[in-house]
């Protein structure tokens, strides 16, 4: 080998011994960084997506403590434990280093109320039992009559007695509040062969009938309740399980 070779053979053994020491050193100041100072200690914990809730209550929830070292966090954990919390519907952890961690959740939120025995039962679209409020407590929601209660539990789908679909029919309530008609349904009544009155205003009753052609019959209910209330009409009862066009007749005294 000339001796060019030589050479050059040993600058690039010491340009490996040099990498090898510098990967070293940066190793170990890492180990040191994690380990021996609190350059990685959570300082800040951001909430974002949250209307319901407050910070202080979800950042409990999850279990994150200040102070504690950023990298050893499970995201997996903390998620479990907010989704737990029956009005959290989806979240996600992000770690801002070096002191910074971000919960942003999804909510659910209420959209009616079923009465059973003495208490308001709220629910989110999906039928997810959110809370129990005793009856005195008037809901600003509709409520709903004659949806026969199983079971129930806070944080899990409320499961009905009967031959309803309970899926359906929560969708046909989260039609209502897409259609922007859910602030104007008083009371939505089920009956026992599964038919369903939608009521409005004062007593303005919508038959309804069962949960077939929804989007129709909702957007039959938003328009026609428009037009009565616009000539102050609030009571009365439209049909919409007769034929193709919505039949109005008014309360008879």
């Amino acid at each position: 080998m000339s001796s060019r070779g030589i050479v050059e053979k040993k600058v690039k053994r010491r340009k490996r011994g040099l990498f090898l020491l510098i990967l070293i050193a940066i190793i170990s100041l890492f180990v040191i960084l994690v380990t021996k100072t609190d350059f990685f200690h959570i300082k800040e914990i951001q909430v974002t997506g949250n209307k319901r809730l407050n910070h202080d209550r979800i950042v409990l929830a999850s279990g994150i403590m200040k102070g504690e070292n950023i990298l050893r966090i499970d995201k997996k954990i903390i998620t479990e434990n907010l989704l737990s919390h029956p009005y959290i519907k989806d979240v996600s952890i992000k770690r801002k280093l070096p002191k910074k961690v971000v919960i942003n959740i999804k909510e659910r939120e209420e959209i009616a109320v079923l009465k059973y025995m003495g208490s308001y039962i709220y629910v989110d679209n999906d039928g997810i039992v959110l809370s129990i409020l005793s009856e005195n407590e008037k809901p600003d929601l509709p409520i709903i009559e004659g949806f026969e209660i199983e079971d129930f539990t806070i944080g899990k789908k409320i499961k009905s007695k009967d031959n309803m679909d309970t899926s359906k029919f929560f969708n046909m309530i989260s039609i209502s509040k897409d259609l922007d008609i859910i602030s104007t349904i008083k009371k939505i009544e089920i009956d026992e062969n599964s038919q369903i009155n939608v009521v409005l205003y004062d007593n303005l009753i919508f038959a309804f009938g069962g949960l077939d052609n929804v989007k129709y019959k909702l957007s039959s209910i938003k328009k026609m309740g428009e037009e009565l209330e616009k000539r102050n009409i609030k009571t009365g009862t439209v049909y919409l399980n007769r034929g193709d066009n919505p039949i109005y007749t008014p309360e008879i005294d």
